[in-house]
């Protein structure tokens, strides 16, 4: 009997520290195309924002634009940011994990021509503002005044009845422009989340399969 408890109390931990360190992931794709003269067919990219579950002041940001898309830095960078979107409550935030991938805060609202304004932007900051072949970014935004009862979420911006969280400035079928990104994937955990849970639960099953065999002994 000892035994079964034993295993028991590991099953349950094994799902709570699956629970505790989950971490989700949102997916975006870029639909919309605003590009002066049309950026060709969608989806020209998607956005991954993954939430640590264990930390409500953070999510880390991963944009992979589609095949022969790039970001464009060319343009005004009122108007065209390289990566542009909204927090809920406008937080202080900053950018961390960027290393040395040529991106930082504008320091300024993005107007994100034609879709309207966001709160938050990252624009390209290389050699001539011009990211020849920059097809990916990620970074961390993070927030030291959030808390577990007041975490970072992301907000939107509604563009014709259509909420859009992200918007990037690129270059695709010859033209420029800005295209918006809507959600698309609902959350759903971490894989390595899955497998610690299901450790658990089968942990769990066999504990309950135990117990069951012991009782059938015990009435026989």
């Amino acid at each position: 009997m000892k035994t079964i408890k034993i295993a028991a109390a590991l099953a349950a931990l094994t799902i709570g520290a699956a629970v505790a360190g989950a971490s989700q992931a949102t997916v975006y794709t870029l639909t919309l195309d605003g590009c002066t003269g049309g950026c060709g067919a969608a989806p020209y990219g998607t956005v991954t924002v993954t939430n640590d579950l264990t930390d409500a002041g953070s999510l880390d940001v991963f944009v992979q634009l589609a095949a022969g898309v790039q970001f464009n830095g060319a343009g005004n960078s009122n108007k065209h940011n390289s990566l542009a979107f909204d927090l809920v409550g406008d937080p202080s935030v900053t950018y961390k994990n960027l290393g040395a991938q040529p991106f930082a805060s504008s320091g300024a609202m993005s107007d994100a021509s034609p879709f309207g304004p966001f709160g938050y932007s990252l624009d390209y900051t290389g050699q001539n503002h011009n990211p020849t072949g920059v097809t990916t970014l990620s970074f961390e935004i993070y927030s030291a005044t959030a808390t577990a009862l007041n975490p970072l979420v992301l907000g939107f911006t509604t563009y014709n009845n259509t909420p859009l969280y992200f918007a990037a400035d690129v270059l695709s079928n010859g033209n420029t422009g800005n295209v918006a990104g809507t959600l698309t994937r609902a959350t759903v955990p971490e894989p390595a989340t899955w497998a610690m849970m299901l450790v658990g639960f089968g942990g769990l099953g066999a504990v309950l399969r135990a117990q069951r065999r012991r009782q059938g002994f015990a009435a026989a």
